[in-house]
C-alpha cells in the first residue's frame, strides 16, 4: 500500500471530489485512485438508500476496465428472500461490517459467495457508511488477490469508510432537496434555486419538444380536432412540437417515425405509448378482424414502438418508457376481451423490458388511466366526464418519465387520484405428494389462497426458487 497516495485519495473525498461532477464518476475515479495506490481491488459496490416513496434505494457498481453500473431497487427488497441472506442486511439493519472469505465454509451461509467464486474472488468485505444521524449506507469490496485482503488493506477499506460516507450523505441531501424544488417549483428549477441563480419574480423559458403521434377515423373527435391543431398550439406558446399519422401497427411507419424525430431533436429519451382503438363487444359477437386490430395497435403497437427506440436508448444509458394499461385488462370489463388482453400484455411487456432495460438506465413503468379521452367521450355521463379531465392523469405521467422514475411499476390515476397497482402472490402451500389431487388443493385453498402472506415478487425465478425451497423443507433436503 502506498499511504501517501491513500491519504490523497481521502483528502480529495473530503475536499468534495470537484474533479469527478457526478456519483458515477466520483466512484470511478475512486476506485481507480485506490487501486494505483495499491488495494487490489475487483467489485466494488454502493448502496445509498433514498426518501422515496417507491424507491428503496440507488446502486452503483465498479470493476476495471467498465463504467459504473447504476440502478434502484424498491421496496419489496426488504421482504426478498435473496435479502434476507446478503450481507447487506446486517449492515443495513445492524450497521455491522461482515466478512466473507471465500475459502471460510462458514462463509457459504451466503449465496453470493457462490457467484462471485465464480468470478474468481477470493474475499469480499461488507462495510457500513454511517450517516451523521447514525443510519446507514453500505458498501461491498471484493478481491481476486490470492489470499484475499491483508489487514493493511481492510484498513484501508475501512479509512476510505468515513469520507465516502460524508461525501454520499451530503450529495443525496443535496439531490432531495433538488428534487423537492423540481416538484414543487418547476422542473429543473432545484439546482437553480440552490445555485442562487432564481429569485421571487424570476421567470424563465424552458425548450421542450413534444410528438404527436394520432390516427386518424377513429371519433369523430379525432378528425374535428386534427393532430396538427394541437401542435399548432404548442408552437404558438413558443414550444416545439411535431405531428404524425403514423399507424403504430406498422412496424416501418413506427420506425420511420422514430428517425424522422432523431433527425430533428437528435435523440428520443422519453417514450409515453399511448396508441389505443376500441372495438368493444361481448366475446360471444366479438369478430377475429376486432380481436387482431385492437391488439394490433395495443400491444403489438406498444412493441414496435418500444423496438424502435430501444437501441438508441442503450447506446445512450438513459431512457423512460411509460406504457399504457387499463382496469379493465387489470380488472376485467364486460364486452372488452380484446382490449382487456391488450392492456393486460402491457404489464407482461413492463415487466421484461425493466429488468433487460436496468443496467442501461432505461426505466420501464405503465399507466393505468381512467380519463375522459376520444375512447370514452361516449361511454361516460357529462358530469362524470367533467371530474374526469386527462390533465390529471399528465402528473403521473411526467412523474413516471422523470430522470427519478422508479421502475416496473404501475400507476393508477384518475379524477386527480393516484395509486398503485401491484400483482401479488401468497406465502402458499406445500402439499405431500399424497395430496397432489383437486380434492387437496380444495381442502386447503383458505390457506393457499390467504393474502395475508401475499407480496409482490420480483422476478419469475424468484416464484421458482419460493417453491423449490417450500418442496426441499418439506422432504428435508438442505440446499
Amino acid at each position: 500500500m502506498n499511504a501517501s497516495e491513500l491519504r490523497d485519495v481521502i483528502a480529495w473525498m473530503i475536499g468534495g471530489a470537484r474533479s469527478a461532477p457526478t456519483p458515477p464518476q466520483m466512484m470511478a475515479e475512486c476506485c481507480e485512485r485506490l487501486v494505483r495506490a495499491g488495494l487490489p481491488l475487483w467489485r466494488i459496490g454502493v448502496f445509498v438508500r433514498t426518501l422515496h416513496p417507491e424507491i428503496y434505494g440507488r446502486h452503483f457498481f465498479w470493476r476495471p476496465g467498465a463504467e459504473v453500473e447504476t440502478g434502484t431497487v424498491d421496496h419489496n427488497i426488504e421482504e426478498s428472500p435473496e435479502f434476507a441472506v446478503s450481507p447487506l442486511s446486517f449492515v443495513f439493519k445492524q450497521g455491522i461490517e461482515v466478512r466473507a472469505r471465500l475459502d471460510d465454509p462458514s462463509s457459504k451461509r451466503f449465496p453470493i459467495v457462490v457467484d462471485l467464486q465464480a468470478e474468481g474472488v477470493t474475499d469480499y468485505i461488507a462495510v457500513p457508511l454511517i450517516n451523521t444521524d447514525g443510519r446507514p449506507n453500505a458498501s461491498s469490496w471484493t478481491t481476486r488477490q490470492p489470499g484475499g485482503f491483508t489487514e493493511e488493506q481492510l484498513d484501508a477499506i475501512r479509512s476510505i469508510a468515513i469520507p465516502l460516507a460524508r461525501y454520499i450523505e451530503i450529495v443525496t441531501l443535496r439531490r432531495t432537496a433538488s428534487l423537492l424544488l423540481d416538484t414543487y417549483v418547476g422542473n429543473r428549477a432545484g439546482e437553480r434555486i440552490m445555485g442562487g441563480q432564481i429569485r421571487r419574480g424570476h421567470a424563465d423559458t424552458m425548450d421542450a419538444a413534444i410528438w404527436l403521434s394520432d390516427l386518424r377515423g377513429f371519433t369523430a373527435l379525432s378528425d374535428r380536432l386534427p393532430a396538427e391543431t394541437v401542435v399548432e398550439e404548442i408552437r404558438k406558446a413558443g414550444g416545439t412540437a411535431m405531428a404524425d399519422g403514423a399507424d403504430v401497427s406498422n412496424f416501418e411507419q413506427v420506425t420511420a417515425m422514430v428517425e424522422r424525430a432523431t433527425k430533428e431533436w437528435g435523440s428520443v429519451d422519453l417514450l409515453c405509448a399511448n396508441a389505443g382503438i376500441l372495438r368493444d363487444k361481448s366475446f360471444t359477437k366479438l369478430e377475429v378482424a376486432d380481436w387482431d386490430k385492437v391488439l394490433g395497435v395495443h400491444l403489438t403497437g406498444t412493441f414496435y414502438c418500444c423496438k424502435a427506440v430501444w437501441a438508441g436508448m442503450r447506446e445512450r444509458n438513459y431512457g423512460r418508457i411509460v406504457l399504457t394499461t387499463s382496469s379493465s385488462g387489470l380488472f376485467g370489463n364486460f364486452g372488452q376481451a380484446n382490449y382487456g388482453a391488450a392492456k393486460a400484455g402491457m404489464v407482461g411487456l413492463m415487466n421484461v423490458l425493466a429488468e433487460e432495460g436496468r443496467k442501461n438506465n432505461i426505466k420501464v413503468n405503465t399507466i393505468s388511466p381512467t380519463a375522459a379521452t376520444r375512447m370514452t367521450e361516449e361511454l361516460l355521463p357529462p358530469q362524470a366526464l367533467q371530474l374526469m379531465k386527462p390533465e390529471a392523469i399528465t402528473p403521473a405521467v411526467e412523474f413516471l418519465l422523470s430522470e427519478d422514475a422508479p421502475t416496473r411499476t404501475i400507476i393508477g390515476a384518475g379524477a386527480g387520484s393516484f395509486a398503485v397497482i401491484r400483482v401479488l402472490e401468497t406465502e402458499g402451500v406445500n402439499l405431500p405428494q399424497s395430496e397432489w389431487t383437486p380434492d387437496g388443493v380444495a381442502a386447503h385453498f383458505k390457506d393457499i389462497s390467504d393474502m395475508s402472506t401475499a407480496k409482490a415478487l420480483q422476478g419469475a425465478f424468484e416464484q421458482t426458487q419460493k417453491y423449490v425451497a417450500q418442496a426441499a423443507a418439506r422432504a428435508g433436503i438442505k440446499l
